[in-house]
């Protein structure tokens, strides 16, 4: 039952942490309001989490903790190749557009922890989703340059400037740059990405 509630006193914090990174960065939190606005001392506060930085590292772990939740039900679905993609890249939007440009900035600067568990996180996602996008693209296409393209391309989907220009909203954008880029990489698609090479056919 202590571990439960513990758990749930985690959670708490965690959430209440997520909502002030959103709004203020990093920087700008105080650990002190931060238990007080919980209704916990600093000090049971730091029992859970001993440093800021430990705070910190926390929240990136939660965010690793529903990729690979995420990434798990894409892959155990019957999701096209081109729905897989559109699914992993409005999560990934979704998740950078809760916090603040300010947050970034100090996870990269004063956080090298937890800075390099977000890259870290990024890089198994790509290597968790290699096997089937390499499996369902167009043969001679470069999975590493195809991705970088993508990236781009949601970049430029996101820029406000260019979705006025275009009298797109920002899922529509989304939806549009994943369909057109589906379309010239993928060998189909509209269709799940067929099964990877098993070990012994492979070699």
């Amino acid at each position: 039952m202590t571990a439960v509630v513990g758990e749930q006193r985690s959670q708490q914090v965690l959430d209440a942490m997520e909502r002030r990174f959103a709004k203020d960065g990093i920087h700008a939190v105080v650990v002190s309001d931060l238990a007080r606005e919980l209704g916990m001392s600093t000090k049971t506060l730091y029992r859970l989490y001993p440093s800021k930085d430990d705070l910190v590292l926390a929240v990136v772990e939660r965010w690793a903790d529903r990729l690979q939740a995420a990434q798990r039900r894409r892959t155990a679905s019957d999701m096209t190749s081109g729905e897989r993609v559109r699914s992993a890249v409005q999560f990934l939007v979704w998740a950078r557009s809760q916090m603040s440009d300010q947050f970034w900035a100090d996870l990269r600067s004063d956080h090298p922890n937890a800075w390099a568990r977000y890259r870290a996180m990024a890089s198994e996602g790509r290597r968790r989703s290699s096997t089937w996008m390499t499996a369902a693209m167009r043969p001679g296409i470069d999975e590493a340059f195809a991705r970088s393209v993508l990236n781009a391309a949601v970049e430029h989907a996101l820029d406000p400037s260019v979705r006025r220009r275009s009298g797109l909203s920002r899922e529509a954008a989304i939806d549009a740059v994943v369909d057109i880029w589906a379309h010239g990489v993928f060998v189909d698609p509209d269709a799940p990405p067929p099964p990877p090479p098993s070990p012994a056919s492979a070699g």
